[in-house]
């Protein structure tokens, strides 16, 4: 297993701003990643019973919690953003919703301090019995004129 070594520079450049990583970091970056993983895997295998072919997030859940060598990974586990396609154990799922939930106010509330929301809601656009004129306004531009955008509408030049 290789790891792309642009991936892998993406990856760190994203940790620090001003960081610039060379080919040779990243490559030897993606070689202890590499390492790293078989290392994990090993270890739940070993734990997995002889009968399962098949690794689940219990499985992992079990080494990370029993190991403190990866016991870093349970505080990133426990807030990993997709849960809906992870099968969390209750616990750590309701915990998980508790805090989606919460960040879903928050990112609303900056929503409206930043006057991005729009002023309407799905329910009342489908509910618009309103039709649409294909027909042009007087009020349309003339053959000869034409049209310039200048971020925030069409206007006339």
């Amino acid at each position: 297993m290789a790891l792309p070594t642009s991936t892998v520079k993406r990856i760190m450049s994203m940790a620090s701003d001003p960081l610039r990583v060379s080919k040779e970091a990243a490559e030897a970056m993606a070689k202890a990643t590499e390492l790293f993983i078989q290392d994990l895997v090993g270890e739940v295998a070993a734990q997995m019973p002889a009968s399962r072919r098949t690794m689940k997030l219990e499985h992992l859940e079990n080494v990370i919690n029993t190991n403190p060598k990866y016991a870093f990974i349970g505080d990133a586990l426990k807030t990993f953003p997709c849960e809906e396609f992870l099968c969390l154990t209750p616990s750590i799922q309701s915990a998980t919703v508790e805090e989606s939930e919460s960040n879903i106010v928050d990112i609303e509330d900056m929503l409206d301090e930043q006057s991005i929301r729009p002023d309407f809601s799905t329910d009342e656009l489908a509910n618009d019995d309103s039709q649409v004129d294909d027909k042009p306004s007087e009020d349309s531009f003339s053959s000869d004129e034409t049209a310039s955008y200048d971020g925030n509408a069409l206007s006339p030049r």
